[in-house]
């Protein structure tokens, strides 16, 4: 105590202000700390959500339940790589000791407090030895404390915990002018940690210590010493960052999806964001009309510099003696000042294309460092310490020539003048305990849980991550910091997943019974037991088709849980179509009818004894593949039931989305004014291809007008299954004095961009005549090619499927003949008679 109390009374300035200031400044904090009875965080961002699930996750690595950089509990049952995570390991090592005596939401508002803390003691080490001035190092580190970027990133550790530049910057510098090795080496194990602190960090802290060596460079350039160390310096940090970094770049093809993600959606770019405060409850309104400045999207109130700190930076400039000392400064900030801007420049949400700025080369040359930062906010990392320093440089003449009592009083004046200008509300995000009702009662369910989380998404996702903190339930989905495309495979190959993840349902309707029922036993294979639909604003609307027929097990006004198993009751479709028809649909394959996956749709006209005369309601129903709609027939017009958006599709829009329908009705049960009225409407934009009639039940095949009947109703089809999974379910070619109309019906479509190329091939094997064609959204698809020019002979016809972005062909074998190809297929000869006229 005889050599702690002389520190504490010499660096009293700082002990005392800084904590009182920062518990001011992101006040209502410190009470939520204390409050044991609420959920609360202080930060509306929901991005927490996903920090304490870092946290969690950090538990169940030390207890041997999963390894750090993998994850089987999100994206299960495949799982999913956590190498881009945002991992911030102080982080989750202090509010995961913290939680073992407080509640995690009050652990992380603490490690908040904390975090804000250490940024401001680490930025007071460094400046005091800079200026040997405890007032000047208490203003310096509060500058760089309570700056924006610091206080609104309460969800983002990985941005605000800023302690690594103030520390690098100490240590290699006392290394440099005490010639001391050892500080040299401590200054690169900082650095290198720091990739476990925060990657964004890493990466400015990287900067900013080249352009720092860069500086002494000039001086000691011949000193072979020097570059002795300086090639340490840069091993000890490859050392310490590689237990980090070597999990990302392990695989080439996942670094650069990560990388690309998003760099076309640069945001935080605005210029005025440096000048206008966006979220001060008093000085917003005079600044915002001062520059006539709009709201800037994205959290532009994280790079607000501040007058009083730029008054003393341009004060400072104008000595002679503080330039010298501030030029090499400026020089590291303006970097990161112009790196904060963007590609292009941007003020008050007006791009100007032409003004190219440095970050659009330097994503060029060295991507992996900065294309990352498609939030360019996160470059003003880089600038808190130099605007700190230069601030303090510019405040210190004055200092220098008043009495100490006065030194005091200016600086706390000049702080609190700080202080009120980087003051924003900080905002509360409160969850109620009723929220979490539906983990108790599953909790009683028998076995372990496993979960599909309805809407999906990545902003769902954060909530849902909090959930599997609080339970440890897998789950079909998640989310991970720059998620790889990979994670999705299980859910995009799953017919139900797949059309959870669009936004609509799937019906388990003939002819697409099989699909439904192999995607929902696939997910009880797999062991999942309970769909959850947590209720969203303007969600629960969708929820009729989320879930189709199937009973809620629970239901409350946060979220209503479905038992998986009960989902086969949505393939009982008695009360929509009769049990004839019903058969008769079921029957559809072995009548040689074609019917795509997508694109296709039933009109059930119902019984007449279903439908009351004074309520049309439900005189039919038109099922697709994601939705069911009630149809009414009102004056010969049918519309859809009950409808008052008129704004909304209407029933013409409906049955336009669709290039096949089976109309199915009972032939005595349903009325035949309802069946000819339905048929009307049917063959304004359809084709009647054939009638099937069985006990009674009728089923009538409608195509899209201009398509032949033989390409949905065909014996021996041209039918193609393709390694990818897309499927060709029939191709007709007709040919009519020199030109060829080729007619396709894809029974699955591709889910990325695919072309398809016809070629024919003359006798020796050359082509002489071809097109290529993109393969769309609908199913059917009609495409002509001119032969005219073709000289008389017979002709061979290829068709090729490639993906369009890589120009790579599919493999695949035709069905009915069993014949394997691996790039192009033969589907017929076409034989060119003299008069220029063609026969296929």
């Amino acid at each position: 105590m005889n050599k702690l109390w002389p520190a504490i009374r010499r660096h009293r300035p700082f002990i005392v202000i800084a904590p009182l200031l920062i518990i001011a400044m992101t006040w209502p904090t410190l009470p939520l700390v204390f409050d044991f009875e609420t959920f609360a965080v202080p930060t509306r961002n929901t991005d927490v959500f996903q920090k304490l699930w870092d946290v969690w996750h950090g538990r169940q690595f030390l207890a041997g339940q999963t390894s750090f950089y993998h994850s089987d509990v999100m994206f299960h049952p495949l799982g999913v790589s956590l190498a881009y995570e945002n991992f911030s390991l102080p982080h989750m090592l202090s509010v995961g000791l913290l939680s073992a005596v407080m509640p995690p939401a009050n652990a992380y508002s603490l490690t908040f407090l904390l975090i804000v803390l250490a940024v401001a003691a680490s930025a007071y080490i460094y400046l005091h030895y800079l200026f040997a001035d405890r007032w000047l190092a208490t203003l310096g580190a509060l500058v760089m404390c309570l700056s924006q970027h610091v206080l609104s990133h309460a969800a983002h550790p990985d941005v605000n915990l800023i302690v690594s530049l103030p520390l690098s910057a100490y240590f290699y510098q006392r290394g440099m002018r005490e010639a001391s090795l050892k500080h040299v080496i401590i200054c690169g194990a900082v650095v290198g940690f720091t990739a476990f602190l925060s990657l964004y960090i890493f990466v400015c802290t990287l900067i900013s210590l080249a352009l720092l060596a860069l500086g002494y460079a000039v001086g000691r350039w011949r000193d072979p010493r020097f570059w002795r160390w300086m090639l340490l310096l840069g091993l000890v940090i490859a050392l310490a960052c590689a237990g980090r970094v070597l999990p990302m770049v392990a695989d080439a093809d996942s670094l650069s999806t990560a990388i690309s993600k998003n760099t076309a959606k640069e945001r935080g770019t605005d210029l005025l964001s440096y000048f206008v405060n966006y979220r001060h409850p008093l000085t917003t309104p005079p600044l915002k009309t001062l520059f006539d400045a709009g709201s800037v999207f994205y959290e532009p109130h994280t790079n607000y510099l501040g007058y009083l700190p730029l008054a003393l930076v341009i004060a400072g400039f104008l000595r002679a003696g503080s330039r010298r000392l501030m030029l090499p400064w400026l020089g590291l900030a303006l970097p990161f000042l112009l790196l904060r801007l963007g590609s292009v420049l941007q003020i008050d949400g007006e791009r100007f294309s032409h003004i190219v700025l440095p970050k659009a080369l330097l994503d060029e040359l060295f991507p992996l460092l900065f294309q990352p930062f498609h939030a360019t906010d996160h470059f003003h990392i880089g600038i808190l310490l130099p605007l700190a320093v230069m601030t303090c440089y510019g405040l210190k003449p004055l200092l220098d020539a008043r009495q100490a009592r006065q030194r005091g009083l200016i600086t706390l004046a000049v702080i609190a003048v700080v202080a009120f200008e980087y003051y924003e509300t900080t905002e509360v995000r409160v969850l109620p305990d009723e929220q979490f009702a539906f983990i108790d009662w599953l909790r009683e369910e028998e076995g372990e849980p496993r979960l599909i989380n309805l809407p999906m998404g990545r902003f769902e996702s954060k909530l849902y991550g909090l959930h599997q903190t609080m339970t440890g339930y897998p789950q079909v989905e998640g989310l991970s910091g720059r998620t790889p495309p990979a994670a999705y495979a299980y859910i995009d190959g799953n017919h139900l997943l797949d059309a959870w993840k669009g936004g609509s349902g799937a019906l388990c309707f003939p002819p697409h019974q099989a699909i439904y029922l192999a995607a929902l036993d696939q997910l009880l294979g797999d062991g999942f037991t309970h769909v959850v639909w947590h209720h969203w604003p303007l969600l629960d609307g969708a929820i009729s088709v989320g879930v189709g027929d199937a009973p809620s097990a629970y239901s409350d006004e946060f979220a209503t849980v479905y038992r998986l198993r009960d989902f086969r009751r949505n393939c009982d479709l008695a009360s929509t179509v009769s049990p004839p028809a019903l058969a008769l649909l079921r029957g559809l394959e072995g009548a040689s009818v074609i019917v795509p996956q997508e694109g296709s749709a039933i009109l059930s006209i119902l019984p007449t004894a279903d439908t009351s005369p004074t309520d049309d309601a439900r005189s039919a129903v038109l099922f697709g593949m994601r939705h069911s709609s009630r149809l009414a027939l009102e004056n010969g017009r049918v519309a859809l039931a009950g409808s008052v958006d008129n704004d909304g599709p209407d029933a013409d829009d409906l049955l336009a989305s669709h290039s096949l329908v089976l109309l199915a009705y009972d032939s005595p049960g349903a009325s035949a004014d309802l069946v000819a009225g339905y048929r009307d409407w049917l063959l304004k934009r359809f084709i009647s291809c054939r009638q099937m009639v069985e006990a009674e039940a009728v089923v009538e095949i409608f195509l899209g007008a201009g398509y032949r009947c033989e390409l949905a109703i065909a014996s021996r089809p041209l039918a193609v299954d393709y390694a990818n999974g897309i499927r060709l379910g029939n191709l007709l070619v007709d040919i009519q004095e020199g030109q060829a109309e080729l007619q396709f019906l894809w029974t699955r479509l591709p889910e990325e961009a695919h072309s398809i190329s016809i070629q024919f091939m003359d006798g020796d094997g050359a082509r002489v005549a071809g097109q290529d064609f993109v393969i769309g959204l609908e199913p059917l698809a009609s495409h002509r090619i001119d032969l005219s020019d073709l000289p008389a002979g017979d002709y061979r016809v290829k068709l090729i499927l490639y993906r369009y972005d890589t120009g790579a062909s599919v493999a695949g074998i035709a069905t009915g003949s069993q014949r394997a190809f691996e790039r192009a297929l033969e589907i017929g000869r076409v034989a060119v008679n003299p008069r220029g006229n063609s026969e296929s």
